[in-house]
């Protein structure tokens, strides 16, 4: 069974030195390049998360990770512009969520909050 729960590959040092801080699972480095996946093991994650916003890089990680074939599920966020039939051949441990659903739920989920709080007091 995978142990990291997971992984942050940050490539901006002073994001990674406060992730440490607080404990997290913070790596240095640049995501695109496998060297810095085995390094940060990732094999060993039970999952990957993509939100990055450049088309292009996600495109190189994702390769990157699919390249490696360590069975790592990866979920990529993503905008209207990004091309999903470029990951068309990636198999089922490639997975996609709309970014615009994701904020559309979050911003449902604090509705609900608040409103069940208000229902409380």
């Amino acid at each position: 069974e995978k142990g990291q729960k997971y992984l942050v590959l940050e490539s901006d040092m002073s994001l990674v030195d406060r992730g440490n801080s607080r404990g997290e699972a913070v790596f240095y480095g640049n995501a695109a390049q496998r060297a810095t996946l085995e390094e940060a093991n990732i094999s060993e994650c039970r999952a990957v998360i993509l939100t990055i916003h450049n088309e292009q890089n996600v495109e190189l990680i994702a390769n990157s990770i699919k390249d490696m074939d360590c069975g790592v599920d990866t979920v990529i966020q993503f905008a209207d512009t990004l091309e999903k039939e470029l990951f068309a051949d990636f198999g089922d441990k490639f997975h996609f969520v709309k970014e615009n659903d994701v904020v559309a739920a979050a911003i449902i989920d604090k509705a609900l909050e608040c409103s069940a709080k208000a229902q409380k007091g």
